[in-house]
């Protein structure tokens, strides 16, 4: 299923020769880790780490289909070798991952998990500044029933 939303999965892990700040392309599955290929869909927002000593980065891409996923200059993070943008990779092979990033975690941390904490959303409109991010959407149970509702997380 596409979405809009940044989508992560567990064990998600392969090599790639990216060079430069364009496209990445899936190189190789590594033992015991599951390929990009296998839980994405074209348009799947992901986040990601691609790194190789003193070249790494931390971003959000879209994934494109047959192992191939672009990265968003507007969604590196500041903290990478790149200082916010894209890293220019050399020709070394790189291992890229599914990952979630400090930032994204410390962010919702400080804003408790959600503009809405602790309130009940019934047919309502959730409206977020134009700079958030939406993580994730989930259902939750209530007293062991699960609620039809869902919880935002927003960046």
């Amino acid at each position: 299923m596409s979405t809009t939303l940044a989508i992560t999965y567990d064990r998600v892990r392969e090599t790639t020769d990216v060079l430069g700040t364009g496209n990445v392309a899936f190189t190789g599955t590594m033992i015991g880790f599951r390929t990009f290929d296998s839980v994405l869909v074209v348009g799947d927002l992901v986040p990601y780490c691609i790194e190789n000593g003193a070249e790494w980065e931390v971003g959000i891409g879209t994934y494109l289909g047959a192992s191939t996923m672009s990265r968003d200059a507007l969604q590196v993070q500041a903290s990478s070798a790149g200082a916010g943008v894209l890293v220019n990779f050399t020709g070394l092979t790189k291992n890229i991952f599914i990952t979630g990033s400090a930032q994204a975690i410390n962010k919702i941390i400080t804003h408790n998990c959600s503009v809405h904490r602790n309130k009940v959303l019934t047919g309502e409109t959730v409206v977020v500044p134009a700079d958030s991010f939406i993580l994730g959407l989930t259902s939750f149970a209530v007293d062991g029933t699960l609620d039809n509702q869902g919880a935002i997380f927003v960046l």
